[in-house]
């Protein structure tokens, strides 16, 4: 069984925030009697659960995910804690701040309601048991470690493990978006500008040798529709043999395709695995050989065209 927890009171006058282990103590105190570091007031204001910062005013929105920015009177971390109503053996943290008669959920200071072995504290309504030189409470988890452990339970969770890692979170949230959604759709920036490289270097080889395919006749296309722009020309659209504006258009439509369809080709593909995650990791490493092989020829028809 598991219940959730506000912190509540007058927040500005009687708690302190300490900004490296995130505790709560009394407004009293100076130091953090976890860790010892010198305590403020905190105001967190546009703050961004999806990435966990703090934006300027300016914002009314993450600029990196696009979630609404919330203002909080208290770090996220400790505004909200979702706890088991077990019994659990305390750090020696725990029992040190306890010695001093401090809480060691919120750190108010000899707040007890004391009944034999039990303490309640008066202000965060927890309740700890200190017998035989051991501390027992409730093991508590903060809303953001609620909503990471949330988010890897997703299906998709393990696959992005092990080929995007660094970027997980913010794809989790987006497959959540297109599972509940089917018709769910938003712009992305890589695809648009790196086309079918972007495809290559995120594992989807099929979609990005596809890519290159159909780039490729439209040039044969097009090159029979319009003549080259001759090098060296007065016509702003030269850049030294290229094509004309039908090819510039073809190509500005094409990479504006794979910036609204970059996401849902890339949930689609993540899904495709079912949870095996090693044929996910053995299918990116092909399509990051194709990748280079890709760039190298790029470059290689490039420097043949300048000559």
């Amino acid at each position: 069984m598991s219940r959730t927890f506000t912190f509540g009171g007058d927040m500005e006058n009687s708690s302190k925030i300490c900004p490296k282990c995130n505790q709560e103590s009394s407004g009293e105190l100076e130091f953090c009697p976890f860790d010892g570091t010198r305590l403020h007031q905190n105001t967190f204001d546009n703050f961004c659960l999806a990435c966990e910062k703090q934006y300027s005013d300016e914002f009314q929105a993450c600029p990196v995910h696009g979630e609404k920015l919330t203002p909080f009177t208290l770090p996220p971390a400790i505004l909200e804690v979702e706890y088991d109503d077990g019994d659990e053996v305390m750090d020696e943290k725990a029992l040190d701040s306890f010695s001093r008669g401090l809480c060691p959920k919120c750190g108010a200071w000899k707040n007890w309601e004391e009944l034999g072995s039990e303490y309640t504290c008066q202000s965060c309504m927890e309740s700890f048991t200190y017998q035989d030189g051991q501390l027992r409470g409730s093991k508590t988890k903060t809303v953001l470690q609620v909503e990471r452990e949330r988010l890897e339970t997703l299906p998709y969770a393990s696959v992005l493990s092990a080929i995007d890692e660094g970027n997980k979170k913010h794809w989790l949230r987006e497959f959540e978006k297109f599972d509940s959604s089917p018709n769910y759709r938003n712009w992305n920036w890589p695809s648009f500008f790196f086309g079918p490289n972007r495809y290559l270097w995120k594992g989807m080889w099929k979609k990005g040798v596809l890519v290159y395919v159909v780039l490729f006749s439209v040039d044969i296309i097009l090159a029979f529709l319009e003549p080259p722009i001759p090098a060296y020309s007065n016509n702003p659209l030269s850049s030294g043999g290229t094509t004309g504006p039908l090819s510039l258009v073809a190509g500005i439509l094409i990479q504006a395709y794979l910036g609204t369809s970059g996401s849902k080709d890339y949930y689609r593909f993540v899904k495709s695995f079912d949870g095996d995650s090693s044929k996910a990791k053995s299918t990116l490493t092909i399509s990051r050989v194709i990748f280079f092989i890709a760039v190298a020829l790029n470059v290689m028809f490039r420097i043949m065209g300048d000559l």
